[in-house]
């Protein structure tokens, strides 16, 4: 819930409804070789960034992902939100466990963060990254062995990219660079249409060795838009290896 008191005088009030039901990957509408993709990035560790504009469903798809390698893979995973957006809670699918913490204010991100880390998830879904400490504590967990699963306010997936850098930048300086380099698994950008979601993508090969990490520490991100067409014309194929 969130309040405010107008120039009038007037109080209100603005409350979000709770859902006990994460949509699942096919209700999304999200082509087949594309959910193949995002399941098995279920199996690697990183960071999958979800961008797109206020109110394009980052929020949804990636509980959505989240609840789904909960139900098919089991383990333990924690959510750390402002507020929590869908109930995930507890006992999931195939031995899955999820706890869910609720923030404040945005100082209370990177304190989060770091108490979360100290009980060793295997997944991580944090709200959209609103500071330099935050961000820093996304990267270092993306490449100390957890899969974590966030969202960034961007119009597309090399602006989604550029945005998370600069904020950890403010932190950690220019490494923050080479984390994201390092630590991207993968990369959606979405819109909402009257048809359904329209989703770009990026998926990093888990080798370590890939065009598109070599982007993003050259700070070539804008070179990232021709290597995700080539990404996408192969999947269409069935070509793509996240294994």
């Amino acid at each position: 819930g969130s309040r405010a008191e107008l120039a009038s005088g007037e109080k209100w009030v603005c409350l979000r409804r709770i859902s006990d039901k994460v949509p699942s990957l096919e209700q999304l509408n999200i082509e087949k070789n594309l959910v193949k993709a995002i399941r098995d990035a279920g199996h690697r560790h990183g960071l999958v960034i979800v961008c797109g504009g206020t109110g394009q469903g980052k929020s949804t798809t990636a509980n959505a992902i989240l609840a789904d390698y909960l139900d098919r893979l089991g383990n333990v995973a924690m959510t750390i939100e402002d507020p929590v957006e869908f109930n995930l809670a507890g006992e999931r699918g195939n031995g899955g466990y999820c706890f869910q913490v609720e923030v404040d204010g945005e100082e209370d991100w990177a304190p989060a963060l770091k108490r979360a880390l100290r009980w060793h998830p295997r997944y991580l879904l944090v709200g959209e990254i609103r500071s330099g400490a935050a961000a820093a504590q996304v990267l270092r967990a993306a490449i100390s062995g957890h899969l974590v699963i966030t969202t960034f306010h961007a119009g597309s997936v090399d602006k989604g990219l550029q945005s998370i850098i600069q904020v950890a930048e403010t932190e950690i300086g220019p490494r923050a660079q080479e984390l994201v380099a390092e630590g991207l698994a993968a990369a959606f950008h979405q819109t909402l249409t009257r048809s359904g979601l329209e989703i770009s993508y990026l998926f990093t090969d888990p080798s370590g060795v890939d065009p598109a990490r070599q982007y993003i520490r050259a700070g070539k991100l804008h070179m990232l838009n021709s290597f995700m067409e080539q990404q996408a014309i192969r999947m269409a194929g069935g070509n793509i290896d996240q294994s």
